[in-house]
């Protein structure tokens, strides 16, 4: 008979299905949805690399256009994250915990966000337009009037994420894949493109906008249309995850909630808002600073953001704050299931990063042909900022761990003076650079590069250590595992590094010089994928970066991988094959047999309240 266990290293039999998997508690959840959303990811590089040039000389042509969006958007993130103080943290906070203990309260929190969302967001858009269309004309602002009243109507209705969010607190990553990418590389490219042509020839008709804010104006559109259809498609979606406990989308429409919960979500919104509207504050008056001492500061943030998006690639894992999981252990008493999951999220976020890290530094040094072909000249300025938004980005998936260890096992208070004490640092440090010493002034963009992306950096590094510190002191002892963490990630990719210089060597450059520069890229690009992912994993296994429980933690991931299985599963039976043939397979194990005992724990009371109701 097949039974099920509470964790997916625990699996009795292997022909377990994986519905059920999906259902079961463990750390094999956020694995599986990396692999599973890693072939549309991999759709959209591949996509992205051949007609993005194509998009953003036809669509974005100027630099600046994006930087308008992001500095009128900059602009009310104060008092948009005052509005929401009620709700922060909602989903990620309650939704596991009652899922497990009862599923009927974890539908009246979504109802509550749902009510309240639906209130603040009339009052933010209602505050927005006044200020909008009475004050803004007579100051410099003039230019963004239509832009503020776009970013305002985001606002209304405010809960058009709910099920998308609600789904990835239930730990539905196969659900919260397929609708990434449908609404993502789909519906949204789009109506934003769309609406984006449409603004562009708007603003070209009408020199009062404009083709520059023409163009800023349409994306804004393009981007909010496309939600309405994103939360149509993830309340279906969740109307099936939630199918056993008879809830329906329609469900949290209703008002079952009492005042114990309003006042329960509305206090610890307080405590995990208050960071985060102090971190706005701090952004607004920074931003202010910026564009007072900084010539072109819009041109150079989004400069800056276009390149980050690459270099951010390198932490494509996704499995790094892993809240709801924490939650749901933490909270219901399995304090060595939560040491697991912290392990398990230190080993994945190296694992990964390193697995990635070789790939986006040999990209780097193609992206100049890559923007001389496509003819986007105005980006080539983008290239300086390359390194300084991979060294920002290394450190972000630890920082964010940090924070959804806090949250997730219901510390809000330490995350709040942490913010606090991180924010009030950053406000000494980006005047110092900026004003004090005046190195913008004094080198250029030589200085600009490294202090627009990381000039805050020492600022995050206080938090992040003295959050760890904390952590390991009051909440559950660190255990990490070096070996399989840190050791073996780097040596491997350290020589797939290697194979990858090889490739451009000896490869792209030839190609390059007797074909033309996308068939350099086609076939350079494939290598690059095959040997990332095929000659990655398998070095990881020969060096000593798998144990048992992982190993068999990775075979039920890639059971559950969904579109990616084709290659996930060849991809496991080679790391399989390499651990099997390696003498440090299993000389560095990290201890499972607590957590699974009382993963099973967990699991049986969440089947148990799940039957009553």
């Amino acid at each position: 008979m097949t039974t099920k266990t509470g964790i997916s290293d625990a699996v009795d039999s292997p022909a377990q299905p994986v519905d059920e998997l999906w259902e079961s508690i463990g750390f094999h959840k956020p694995l599986a949805g990396f692999w599973y959303n890693l072939s549309f990811s991999l759709i959209s590089l591949v996509l992205g690399i051949f007609i993005t040039g194509v998009i953003v000389n036809l669509f974005y042509p100027y630099p600046e256009s994006n930087g308008y969006r992001n500095v009128t958007s900059g602009i009310f993130v104060l008092f948009f994250l005052v509005m929401d103080l009620g709700t922060h943290m909602t989903m990620d906070r309650f939704i596991a915990e009652a899922r497990v203990k009862n599923p009927r309260k974890m539908l009246q929190y979504i109802q509550f966000f749902i009510v309240y969302q639906s209130f603040t967001g009339l009052v933010q858009v209602t505050v927005v337009s006044i200020y909008a269309i009475f004050i803004v004309p007579s100051t410099s602002l003039s230019y963004g009037v239509w832009l503020m009243l776009v970013v305002g109507t985001y606002q209304y209705p405010g809960y058009l994420g709910v099920f998308g969010g609600v789904l990835g607190s239930l730990q539905q990553y196969h659900k919260t894949a397929v609708l990434g990418f449908i609404t993502g590389e789909g519906f949204q490219r789009l109506t934003e493109l769309t609406f984006v042509f449409l603004g562009r020839m708007w603003g070209m008709a009408n020199p009062a906008v404009g083709e520059i804010i023409g163009i800023a104006i349409g994306a804004c559109i393009g981007v909010y249309i496309d939600d309405f259809f994103a939360m149509w498609l993830s309340a279906w979606f969740f109307t099936k995850a939630m199918k056993k406990e008879g809830i329906k989308a329609r469900d949290c429409f209703r008002h079952d909630f009492d005042r114990a919960l309003v006042k329960e979500c509305v206090i610890f919104g307080l405590k995990t808002g208050l960071p985060w509207l102090e971190y706005a504050f701090a952004n607004q008056m920074l931003l202010f600073m910026y564009i007072f001492f900084i010539p072109q500061y819009t041109t150079f943030s989004a400069l800056s953001w276009l390149i980050g998006g690459i270099a951010g690639l390198v932490n494509w894992g996704g499995v790094s704050a892993p809240t709801p999981l924490l939650a749901e252990s933490y909270l219901n008493g399995k304090k060595k299931l939560t040491q697991y999951y912290i392990a398990q999220t230190f080993r994945y976020i190296t694992l990964f990063q390193f697995l990635f890290l070789p790939t986006i530094i040999t990209v780097y040094f193609v992206l100049g042909k890559f923007f001389v072909f496509f003819n986007m000249t105005n980006y080539m300025l983008a290239l300086p900022f390359f390194f300084s938004n991979l060294v920002r980005g290394l450190q972000q998936p630890y920082t964010s761990f940090a924070d959804a260890l806090q949250l997730g096992t219901n510390h809000p208070t330490s995350f709040m003076w942490l913010c606090i004490g991180q924010d009030l640092l950053r406000m000494f440090l980006m005047p110092l650079w900026i004003v004090w010493l005046a190195l913008p002034a004094r080198f250029g963009l030589e200085a600009l590069v490294w202090i627009i992306p990381c000039g805050e950096y020492p600022a995050i590094m206080f938090k992040t250590i003295a959050a760890y510190v904390y952590i390991n002191k009051k909440i559950c002892p660190l255990k990490v595992g070096w070996w399989q963490t840190a050791i073996a990630p780097v040596l491997s990719g350290a020589i797939v590094t290697g194979v990858l210089f090889a490739i451009l060597a000896f490869v792209f450059t030839p190609i390059d010089q007797s074909m033309g520069f996308l068939p350099a890229v086609g076939v350079s690009l494939g290598l690059m994928i095959f040997t990332m992912l095929f000659t990655y994993l398998p070095l990881t296994g020969t060096l000593g970066a798998w144990d048992t429980d992982s190993l068999r933690e990775f075979k039920n991931a890639a059971r559950m991988s969904g579109p990616s299985k084709w290659f996930v599963w060849p991809l496991y039976l080679l790391t399989e094959k390499a651990c099997k043939g390696s003498r440090l397979f299993n000389k560095f194990p990290i201890d499972a047999s607590d957590a699974i005992a009382e993963a099973r724990e967990l699991l049986a009371i969440k089947e148990s309240h799940a039957a009553i109701s």
